[in-house]
């Protein structure tokens, strides 16, 4: 995963080295208006996951997903740096959970059950972020609601014993964290270039806790490239 973001990521850098060093034209007026301007942004990427879980209740465990991501995101430029925003980001997807016995004597893992389904997740984010010049930018976002379901996690019931609810995300827990580069395609037409990281852990399912206190966590980090369009 981490290769594939770096290898991703190239358009990014481009992007970011072009703004830094000047090459990339300015928007007649965007610094020098006081007033607040709207923006749509949006944007589709794919998305690939992977996550190794060992325990000593359990066998090891790796799950995968491969799935595209929808993201819409609305923000208000204030004071020509400081935009505060909301996204919304849909990811649709395949997911499959693969369990493993623990090594023989020959030193192999065996594959002991897998389960393949599909997923959704839905996260809906408080941003803020601030402008870095013309062109750069970082920004950090919490997201108050995360959602997900997926049909290979059914080793994961909640205190009720249900294994086909939606699980819900941390509110403690539920960060992104981007830095991207604008580059103009027209007067109020950009084309974003972002790397974005995210971290969430999933606590509920079904509207009841997790069985057993247990927390299913993810780290992922990725690039995309979106068009935003100020209104």
């Amino acid at each position: 995963m981490l290769s594939f973001a770096r290898l991703a990521a190239a358009p990014l850098a481009l992007g970011v080295a072009l703004a830094a060093s000047g090459a990339l034209p300015a928007r007649a007026g965007a610094d020098d208006a006081p007033a607040p301007v709207p923006s749509l942004e949006l944007a589709l990427f794919p998305v690939l996951t992977m996550q190794q879980i060992e325990g000593p209740n359990r066998d090891d465990l790796i799950t995968l997903g491969a799935g595209l991501a929808t993201m819409l995101a609305a923000d208000v430029r204030l004071w020509g740096w400081f935009e505060p925003g909301v996204t919304v980001q849909l990811d649709v997807g395949s997911s499959r959970r693969a369990s493993y016995e623990r090594p023989g004597a020959d030193g192999v893992a065996a594959e002991a059950a897998v389960v393949e389904g599909t997923y959704w997740e839905l996260w809906l984010t408080l941003m803020l972020r601030a402008r870095l010049g013309e062109h750069v930018f970082v920004e950090l976002g919490w997201a108050p609601l995360i959602l997900r379901d997926d049909a290979a996690r059914g080793d994961l019931p909640n205190t009720r014993g249900e294994t086909d609810g939606v699980f819900v995300g941390s509110r403690s827990v539920a960060w992104t964290l981007g830095v991207g580069a604008r580059v103009p395609l027209a007067a109020d037409l950009d084309l974003t270039l972002r790397l974005q990281g995210r971290i969430r852990y999933l606590v509920a399912r079904g509207g009841e806790p997790l069985a057993d206190d247990e927390e299913t966590g993810q780290i992922l980090l990725w690039p995309y490239i979106g068009l935003r369009y100020a209104l």
